[in-house]
């Protein structure tokens, strides 16, 4: 597994939500090669297309944090 920065910080943060006890759960999907975008078609039959939609946005997982305010939880 590469490390790269990004991946650093995520485990960096995580650790300290566990260590703060606000890590209430957390989830990440399926790799890359194992993704697919399925959609209803005209006819309601689901259509798989590819690994990724054409998009600038995409779910990498969620964390739940269970924390005494909102303002918390930005932090």
């Amino acid at each position: 597994m590469t490390t790269t920065p990004r991946s650093s910080f995520m485990r960096t943060f995580l650790k300290k939500l566990q260590d703060a006890g606000e890590l209430a759960g957390a989830e990440g999907p399926a790799g890359p090669d194992q993704a697919k975008l399925v959609r209803a078609g005209s006819n309601g039959e689901p259509i798989t297309d590819g690994v990724f939609p054409e998009a600038k946005e995409f779910l990498a997982g969620y964390w739940i944090v269970d924390v005494e305010s909102p303002e918390r939880a930005y932090r």
